[in-house]
């Protein structure tokens, strides 16, 4: 699963925490300064994706994949005083 993390402009975040979990393993990653992510998945079925960083409203994402499928996963996440004063 690979992506890119970006705020409602459109412009790539750096350093957001994934946290993501499947039905057998717990593990986190970092977004890179271009806003990219890649995470290695070794079976197909549910991942779940918990994504903060300060500043921005923390995301829960779910994705269904299958064994050997490469996802392409892009992810907005809000400015906190976005959300407050829309």
């Amino acid at each position: 699963m690979y992506g890119t993390i970006s705020n409602s402009q459109d412009q790539p975040i750096s350093g957001v925490k994934i946290e993501y979990k499947t039905r057998n393993s717990v593990d986190s990653t970092f977004s890179s300064t271009d806003g990219t992510y890649r995470i290695s998945l070794p079976r197909g079925g549910c991942v779940y994706l918990y994504c903060t960083k300060e500043g921005y409203t923390p995301q829960i994402f779910g994705k269904t994949f299958k064994s050997g499928e490469e996802v392409n996963y892009n992810i907005k996440l809000n400015m906190i005083s976005e959300e407050v004063n829309p």
